[in-house]
């Protein structure tokens, strides 16, 4: 609990990282954006009869996505750069987290 709040202390007076954030708004709008275009099928009061389904993958991406975009929210100010894996290894991370769940 103390190291994350000394390393909070240290990265409070570095400047924005302005790729953190078009990725954490980026991440927040693909997980809003699944949830808002997939509403009807996700929100149903009778269980569907198939065994694995693609509305429920969706859901559990949808909420990995919206969580991701919480922590990287939390990382604006952190100076390394997001690339490449906010672009190839998170994605696959989260896809393979909605699969799980």
């Amino acid at each position: 609990m103390m190291a994350g709040l000394e390393w909070k202390m240290r990265t409070q007076g570095n400047p924005i990282n302005w790729w953190r954030v078009f990725f954490s708004i980026a991440y927040l709008v693909a997980g809003g954006g699944i949830i808002y275009v997939r509403r009807q099928e996700m929100f149903y009061l009778e269980q569907q009869v198939a065994s694995y389904q693609l509305d429920r993958f969706l859901w559990c991406l949808s909420a990995s996505f919206l969580g991701f975009s919480v922590l990287v929210f939390q990382l604006w100010r952190h100076p390394k750069s997001p690339f490449p894996t906010y672009i190839t290894y998170y994605p696959v991370m989260l896809a393979v987290i909605g699969m799980c769940q």
